[in-house]
């Protein structure tokens, strides 16, 4: 099902199956979502504000040149933004294979907090942060930008480790820089119970964040 140009205000979806559906244009304000299927979406050129997705379930789900304020997400799985501002969002679950993309249109993380650091293969690709808040403590690895350039500086200051823990850190800064449709721009945030060891995590954590100081100051 295909809708165009379609404004929805204080509407309930909740409990729907949405599935499928196409959305291009139009907005939807101070609605409700929760536990929504919306599998297989693809919102366009759209605007979001103040609706609530606690619950949903989002698998594919993708969005492109879209604005969403005040919006509260769930957790997230193989889904992708492109050219999409955020503003004031919240995530509230784990995020796994999510991207946020700015490479053609631009991407905006604006006051968005997340309140899960629970995070998997998330990419910020070309996306500019501003005021973006992420879990207290040292559960995740945040690198907002050039993550490839980080990772291979952080290999090569691994090396004062020939260990195992050095070698299993190269082999993941490896894996990691070489996704697919990973560019020079993107950013990268990984939790640190995705290592092996929490001596590896701390390993990671002290190698990339050196890379990032790095490269953040030579880029200025």
């Amino acid at each position: 099902m295909t809708y165009e140009d379609i404004c929805f205000e204080r509407c309930s979806f909740d409990g729907a199956d949405l599935s499928r559906t196409v959305v291009l244009g139009g907005a939807v304000t101070d609605s409700t979502m929760v536990r929504t299927v919306l599998r297989d979406v693809l919102v366009a050129g759209a605007r979001w504000e103040r609706v609530d997705l606690t619950g949903a379930k989002l698998p594919h789900f993708a969005a492109e040149r879209t604005l969403f304020r005040d919006v509260t997400f769930p957790a997230l799985s193989r889904v992708e933004f492109t050219g999409c501002t955020f503003e004031g969002c919240r995530f509230t679950g784990r995020l796994r294979d999510v991207r946020f993309l700015g490479r053609v249109h631009p991407s905006v993380l604006r006051n968005v907090t997340f309140l899960s650091d629970d995070f998997k293969y998330a990419e910020f690709d070309g996306t500019e942060f501003d005021g973006v808040r992420f879990p207290e403590g040292d559960a995740l690895i945040v690198v907002p930008r050039a993550f490839r350039a980080v990772a291979e500086l952080a290999g090569r200051l691994s090396t004062e480790r020939r260990d195992e823990v050095g070698r299993a850190l190269r082999r993941f800064l490896s894996e990691q820089s070489l996704r697919p449709g990973l560019s020079d721009t993107a950013g990268w945030v990984a939790g640190r119970r995705d290592f092996e060891s929490e001596e590896l995590a701390g390993f990671a954590a002290r190698m990339i964040g050196a890379a990032w100081e790095q490269v953040s100051s030579s880029s200025l």
